[in-house]
């Protein structure tokens, strides 16, 4: 048959390592939406230092929740500064700007929100297993 009555293929093929990978991880993704990734590491690597230092100073039980609680005291205000849009408009205005992704803080605002809902069940937990061995 004729080659030029077939429909041309729009998307190549995609090499065997990259039919399992996410599109989120990939090179390109992360080169195109580098301060994104740099934004949700810092924000992930803090929380992560504070949960730490707050569960070292704390035995069992209660330093998961001491460190669950330090996260939460640092996330909400995060949600909050990613939609104050005097903020992002400020910030729009500098040099600075290129570091921020400013055109993510909805999705940002959204994945600290469900980090707090996290943190927060964390939280409630720890505390109720401490409660049963404090009394039980």
């Amino acid at each position: 048959s004729a080659n030029w009555l077939k429909p041309q293929k729009l998307h190549q093929d995609k090499k065997p390592f990259e039919k399992f990978w996410p599109f989120w991880l990939s090179w390109k993704h992360i080169k195109n939406y580098w301060s994104y990734f740099i934004f949700l590491s810092v924000f992930f690597m803090i929380n992560t230092v504070l949960f730490v230092e707050a569960a070292i100073r704390y035995r069992e039980s209660i330093s998961i929740a001491r460190g669950a609680g330090a996260c939460l005291n640092f996330s909400p205000v995060v949600v909050l500064i990613l939609m104050y849009r005097h903020i992002a408009t400020l910030i729009r205005s500098t040099r600075l700007s290129f570091l921020f992704p400013l055109d993510k803080f909805i999705k940002l605002h959204k994945i600290v929100g469900y980090t707090i809902i996290v943190l927060s069940l964390v939280h409630f937990l720890a505390h109720l297993a401490n409660f049963s061995e404090l009394y039980f």
